[in-house]
């Protein structure tokens, strides 16, 4: 049982991290355009 839960939680974090990263880095995308547009 505690094994499944284990390889559940890899799973997630293997979900998870990326889209973290891909969601950061489409805020500093806009955070930049912003500031590009605003100039």
């Amino acid at each position: 049982m505690g094994k499944n839960s284990l390889v559940k939680m890899s799973l997630l974090d293997q979900i998870t991290l990326p889209t973290l990263l891909e969601l950061g880095f489409f805020l500093i995308v806009v955070g930049w355009a912003k500031t590009v547009w605003l100039k």
